[in-house]
């Protein structure tokens, strides 16, 4: 499975899973309301992070569905031409031509820079993705 393929079957489960955003009181009623259940009700949902809220009993299978996001992740990260992909796309996303950024490639690609210092691997395919995506810009 390609990067974009992964990315795109994971926000897809991602937007099906019952959870809602909220950053002001309107949207946690309108989300509340989402999930079924009265703005009151509170002793009912998690907060996932600072903004996302998901039921109670929902909890497990949100936890258990980015467990898998995660280690499918990691076994597509075996795959070279994945891993070109990765890196090819996010410095598109996050305009690596102008920026030159490694630290925020890497970063959206889910890396740290431990993990990229730690690999020779991943040091040469970053490298071949970079001459690949900035010929590609300069031409």
């Amino acid at each position: 499975m390609s990067y974009l393929e992964l990315k795109r079957k994971h926000q897809s489960e991602l937007s099906k899973f019952p959870l809602f955003f909220a950053f002001n009181e309107s949207q946690f009623e309108d989300g509340m309301n989402k999930l079924g259940l009265k703005p009151n009700e509170t002793d009912k949902i998690n907060r996932i992070n600072a903004c996302c809220y998901c039921k109670k009993s929902d909890s497990k299978s949100y936890k258990n569905m980015y467990k898998r996001f995660a280690l499918e992740k990691r076994e597509a990260l075996k795959d070279d031409n994945y891993v070109l992909e990765m890196f090819q796309c996010e410095m598109k996303n996050h305009e690596y031509d102008l920026t030159h950024d490694d630290k925020e490639v890497i970063e959206a690609c889910g890396l740290d820079m431990f993990e990229m210092n730690s690999s020779q691997r991943l040091r040469l395919l970053y490298i071949q993705a970079k001459k690949s995506f900035l010929s590609l810009c300069y031409d």
